[in-house]
């Protein structure tokens, strides 16, 4: 499992699945939030107009460069979007 540290103390994972990912939101040991979805999926939001992706718990959006993660309407962190992606290639 690939992580990358956010603000406060959370750690944002890439899980690899069988046939996808589960991005996970943590602090510690202590899961907070996570999601699965399909690599194509995320590729798409990556590359394409969308600015958001996900409508529950936890959300993506793009600003500039950098992949905001949202948890219930609540930025908690950015990742370059190059990192992003680089997490999402190791996964």
């Amino acid at each position: 499992m690939k992580s990358i540290g956010l603000n406060n103390n959370l750690i944002f994972s890439i899980e690899p699945l069988v046939n996808s990912v589960r991005l996970i939101v943590s602090e510690v040991d202590h899961e907070i939030a996570c999601r699965k979805e399909t690599i194509k999926n995320l590729n798409s939001f990556l590359e394409g107009d969308n600015e958001n992706i996900f409508k529950g718990r936890l959300q993506l959006s793009k600003l500039d460069q950098d992949i905001e993660i949202i948890i219930n309407k609540i930025p908690i962190g950015k990742i370059p979007l190059y990192s992003f992606s680089k997490l999402l290639n190791e996964a």
